[in-house]
């Protein structure tokens, strides 16, 4: 029959050595990967709520009372970095309030799911 326990005290120690230094690494690398994900997840959720936000000033109502993007001066239309993104505006009905030309035909989104922009 054969044994599967290391017969020299020198084997049995690096053994578990390295069992012990696996099981710290394992911790180490599950708690800094928990926190990157966590650290990148909030810095995510910030920037985009300041996108949206930035957004939000931009837009405004045309005298024809379609919704346009603005640059926040009054004799300039378009914004410049709003026009190199594929960018359109719901209201919560899921009726087109505003896109961009750059979009041509493309759909982004159909109506908004339930709960979606409360």
């Amino acid at each position: 029959m054969i044994r599967m326990r290391p017969q020299h005290v020198r084997t049995r120690l690096t053994l578990w050595y390295v069992g012990v230094l696996a099981g710290v690494l394992m911790l180490y690398v599950a708690g800094a990967s928990t926190f990157l994900f966590f650290n990148l997840r909030g810095e995510l959720d910030r920037n985009t709520i300041q996108d949206l936000e930035t957004v939000e000033g931009l837009l405004n109502f045309a005298p024809d009372g379609t919704l346009r993007l603005g640059t926040g001066y009054k004799h300039e239309d378009e914004h410049e970095a709003g026009q190199e993104r594929l960018m359109e505006v719901r209201d919560l009905n899921g009726a087109l309030l505003y896109r961009n030309k750059r979009l041509g035909n493309w759909i982004l989104g159909g109506s908004p799911a339930s709960g979606e922009g409360k």
